[in-house]
């Protein structure tokens, strides 16, 4: 028995488009299971690094997952003030200036 496929111009092109959105695919599931990785070792980390009276910092850690559009997938606190509590890159000024009501960016 013998198979005979023929492909015409558009069947090809739409097969690489379907290559090429398979690999943004898996690149963003890749991307945002790796950040929930780094979710859960932050939240595991912070109780040791900071004095918690509350739960509300841990569980305010959250992720902003990659897609096949965007490839960037995100980790951080939605308490703004977190931010400054970094011993590595806390700058009052910049603090200061920061806008409490903008919620665009973790």
């Amino acid at each position: 028995m013998q198979i005979t496929l023929t492909l015409t111009k558009g069947m090809l092109e739409r097969l690489d488009q379907l290559r090429d959105r398979s690999v943004n695919t898996a690149t963003a599931k890749a991307l945002t299971f790796t950040a929930k990785d780094a979710q859960q070792a932050l939240k595991v980390q912070i109780p040791g690094i900071f004095v918690l009276r509350r739960p509300w910092v841990v569980n305010g850690i959250r992720i902003r997952p990659a897609n096949g559009g965007n490839l960037t997938a995100v980790v951080g606190s939605i308490d703004k003030y977190m931010e400054c509590q970094s011993a590595f890159d806390w700058d009052p000024l910049a603090a200061s200036k920061r806008d409490p009501f903008d919620r665009r960016a973790l």
